[in-house]
């Protein structure tokens, strides 16, 4: 009987790559740092180049589970290279992902719903890219008015005129409030304020019309 042995070298143990991320376009990342470090890795050709990457790079690959870019060869490159893009578009998020489907799930199957019928759900889940215009902002709203000829709908229709006005100022300009993330601890400002009393006073009106968490 013959033994024989494998060895897959700094990828021993996992999984198997999903065909084609060797090729994958990294300029697709969102992220530009991530972007511009996993392009270090796939422009890596020679001894030095290698040397050079895990000096600069070796802690975030090996924390994106290569552990062996220390001891890795330049034949290994193109598969971390696939690894640390699985691992950044996928692996990474895996839980949270299973943790968000799962907590749709919970609620009448609604995920697998949303899977069956994902082409109905993409405006839902992606961003379309569609700006916001006048028109398409009415279309979201159906005026509910009081019958013709009443006192309530003559004022009804006043406010409405005033309505319009806004819509149609809204149109010309715009005016962008701070907003902040409580999920991220991050607090949003808007570009263009050069003056301080500027920022200064829409800060203080985004905090004086906010009712708090949850209270909106």
């Amino acid at each position: 009987m013959i033994e024989v042995q494998t060895s897959m070298g700094i990828f021993e143990g996992k999984a198997a790559l999903d065909p084609g991320l060797e090729q994958f376009d990294c300029s697709v990342l969102p992220d530009p740092d991530v972007q511009s470090r996993v392009k270090r890795i796939l422009q890596c050709k020679t001894a030095e180049d290698l040397s050079a990457l895990q000096q600069d790079l070796g802690d975030w690959i090996s924390e994106c589970g290569v552990p062996g870019i220390f001891s890795a060869t330049i034949g290994e490159i193109p598969k971390m290279y696939a690894y640390v893009v699985k691992h950044y578009i996928f692996l990474r998020t895996a839980k949270m992902v299973n943790q968000f489907t799962e907590g749709m799930n919970a609620f009448g199957n609604l995920w697998d719903l949303v899977r069956n019928n994902w082409i109905a759900f993409l405006p839902c889940f992606n961003n379309m890219r569609t700006p916001l215009t006048k028109s398409s902002f009415k279309a979201i709203f159906k005026y509910e008015f009081s019958p013709r000829g009443t006192n309530h709908r003559e004022k009804e229709e006043d406010t409405i005129y005033s309505w319009e006005l806004v819509l149609n100022i809204k149109e010309v300009g715009e005016r962008r409030l701070p907003y902040a993330s409580t999920c991220a601890m991050t607090l949003f400002l808007p570009r263009g304020i050069t003056e301080e009393q500027e920022l200064h006073n829409i800060l203080n009106q985004t905090l004086k019309d906010s009712w708090g968490f949850l209270k909106v």
